[in-house]
Order: structure tokens, then sequence, then C-alpha cells
């Protein structure tokens, strides 16, 4: 398998994505960025079909978010500040209470427990 030749966007295309999403994370805001790039056919990646179209892209890196962390504390469910700790992956073991490996979990099935009524709790409003 060679990286090189699955490429499907023009690199620097990229770079402002890439960007974004780091000036995010230093913020503490959610890592998400947005815009577009162009697509490159190679011989491997099955878009010579598409190439030289320019798509728009949104991208999501799973990762903690800082300030809305710090937000929870002082919610109407301060209790789930308590769950992220228990959670986080790097300290996690066997009892990780009902948000196991935050933030890195699968996005389906892996806690069942959690309550996502709870979800409304913890949103940060304006």
């Amino acid at each position: 398998f060679r990286y090189q030749d699955q490429q499907c966007f023009e690199r620097g295309d990229l770079e402002p994505l890439l960007r974004q999403l780091i000036s995010a994370r230093r913020r503490g805001d959610s890592v998400v960025a947005s815009g577009s790039a162009r697509i490159v056919a190679t011989e491997r990646n099955g878009l010579t079909s598409r190439a030289g179209e320019r798509v728009d892209l949104f991208v999501i890196y799973m990762d903690r978010v800082t300030r809305w962390e710090e937000a929870v504390a002082t919610s109407q469910a301060p209790h789930v500040a308590d769950y992220v700790a228990a959670g986080n992956e790097h300290k996690c073991s066997k009892d990780c209470g009902p948000l196991a490996h935050f933030p890195n979990y699968k996005t389906a099935a892996q806690n069942p427990e959690a309550l996502p009524e709870e979800t409304a709790l913890v949103t940060p409003t304006t």
C-alpha cells in the first residue's frame, strides 16, 4: 500500500484546512475545518473521471474540547466533568464510568449506559 497512489486531493488545497484545525485546537475549540479542494487522479485511486473537480470538505478531528470541558463544570450537570475525567483514555483502565475513553470512543454503541438526555444540560449557551 502506497499513500502516494491513494492521494485524492491537491496538497496545497489542504493547507488552509490544516491551519484551521491547528488554530481551533490551540484555542480550545472543537477541532473542525471547512473549505474546498481539487480532486487529483492517480493510477490507483479510481478518480480519473473526477480529476480537476473542486469539492467542498468539512473535517472533524475527534479530540478534547478544552473550552467545553471547562464550561461543563459550571453547567447544570457538573457531575459530567467527573465522568469526563474518569473516562479519559490516558487514565482509564477498568472502571471508567459512562464516558469510557472520552473523547476517543466509537461513534456508536461503546457506552450504552451514557445518558443522552444529559447532552442538553452540558451544552453551553451564549
